[in-house]
């Protein structure tokens, strides 16, 4: 089996929509609503096989609030945030 089929099976049974179709993008970390509004909306590209040449790879975005994101980062990443160092 592919990757690309495994991640679309996976992707299939994950619980959390990733498209709020009324809403807009939801947040793949909180699954609440992500609004032009708030600060720092993001995208996160998901890539596999980085290891292997370009055509072997797959790609897929996932949407979040920043704040959602930079909470799930490990202690030691966070002192690297980039919006960190640009709200100093």
């Amino acid at each position: 089996m592919k990757i690309k089929q495994i991640l679309q099976i996976i992707w299939s049974k994950i619980s959390v929509n990733p498209m709020n179709e009324k809403l807009g993008f939801s947040c793949c970390f909180c699954n609440k609503s992500i609004m032009s509004l708030d600060q720092y909306p993001a995208d996160l590209n998901l890539v596999v096989n980085i290891d292997k040449p370009k055509k072997q790879q797959h790609d897929q975005f996932f949407y979040c609030h920043t704040e959602c994101f930079k909470n799930k980062l490990h202690n030691n990443v966070k002192s690297h945030f980039i919006l960190d160092k640009i709200n100093d």
